[in-house]
């Protein structure tokens, strides 16, 4: 009978290792799916906002606005060009240009200065 017994339980242990064998796939593909959902999330929240050629092209190649011509006679020549001087005005400071603001004075007269609660005159 124990013989028997122990049988029926490698059996039953075979099954149950099995079993969490199959789970332990099933978990670690799930794992990897959610990996991999989490760096497309972090490459959309934090990776580059603008198209860049270098991924449509390849790092080694450069796109350029200008028609390229390998003629060694058809060189561009550097032109400099001269800006004439000039001085910058001085920019005003605040007491300057709150001078220029009109100003009126404006006194208000009380008829009679007379506290309302105590009686008093005021000052």
């Amino acid at each position: 009978m124990s013989e028997q017994n122990t049988v029926n339980n490698d059996i039953s242990l075979a099954q149950e290792n099995a079993a969490l064998r199959n789970k332990v796939t099933v978990l670690e593909e799930r794992l990897s799916l959610m990996q991999e959902q989490l760096a497309w999330l972090k490459k959309q929240v934090f990776g580059r906002k603008t198209e860049q050629t270098s991924v449509i092209m390849g790092s080694d190649m450069q796109l350029s606005f200008f028609p390229v011509t390998d003629d060694k006679n058809s060189h561009v020549t550097d032109k400099t060009i001269t800006v004439p001087e000039h001085k910058r005005k001085k920019k005003r400071t605040h007491d300057e240009w709150m001078s220029e603001l009109p100003v009126e004075e404006v006194l208000h007269k009380e008829d009679a200065p007379k506290c309302d609660k105590c009686g008093s005159d005021m000052t």
